[in-house]
């Protein structure tokens, strides 16, 4: 069976506009090493510095209409959608921040955020993990936001990879990962669950900070 990417418009699922907050204020929790705990939040560390970022400026973070679709191998797209946004640090830095313009569909729970090495031009191995929950359901300059403050280190010229795919712990996950704020496209991946396929199209919104 042949399964195409998909993406998400206002027509295929309804996102409110609101303003949603973490319940404490926290973007991430540390749990285990190699994974945390992640909540939809704007970002509170203005001391860290962009090591890359395609978000607009203040009041267009993101195209709030348009996405590529997160889905989980229980969900109404009926099979999984793993979506991944490739970045080059241009410095030597340590990651210790992701901002990433994931909503939810209104259905399942959250999704698996990850920052992955590079594999011949596909995601490879996972540096590190967080499980995002309480994803916001609204249009404007809402990010999650996932934080590990121990920080993961990423080399000068290298290409890694920010990742969003499922698990057993969403797999009815069903949310959109939304464009960038002026539609820019360029190289990025995708599994529909026979593994990674390299592609070329819309991009999706996401920044990665640190120090």
């Amino acid at each position: 069976m042949v399964r195409k990417l998909i993406a998400h418009t206002l027509f295929s699922f309804v996102i409110t506009c609101g303003t949603l907050l973490a319940a404490n204020g926290n973007a991430a929790q540390q749990t285990t090493p190699g994974r945390s705990v992640g909540h939809a939040a704007n970002s509170s560390s203005a001391k860290l510095k962009t090591i890359y970022s395609n978000l607009g400026p203040k009041g267009n973070r993101y195209d709030c209409s348009n996405g590529w679709l997160v889905a989980g191998s229980d969900s109404a797209l009926g099979h999984e959608q793993w979506i991944a946004m490739p970045f080059t640090p241009t410095s030597n830095h340590s990651v210790t921040e992701i901002e990433i313009a994931v909503a939810s569909g209104g259905s399942g729970e959250g999704f698996t955020l990850s920052l992955n090495a590079d594999a011949s031009g596909l995601p490879g191995t996972s540096l590190h993990t967080w499980e995002m929950t309480k994803l916001p359901a609204s249009c404007p300059n809402t990010l999650d936001t996932a934080t590990y403050k121990r920080g993961t280190k990423v080399s000068k010229g290298k290409q890694y990879w920010v990742v969003a795919q499922t698990d057993s712990t969403n797999a009815d996950a069903y949310d959109s990962w939304d464009y960038t704020y002026n539609q820019s496209t360029g190289p990025f991946a995708y599994d529909v669950g026979s593994g990674w396929t390299a592609d070329n199209s819309y991009l999706s919104a996401f920044a990665v900070l640190g120090k």
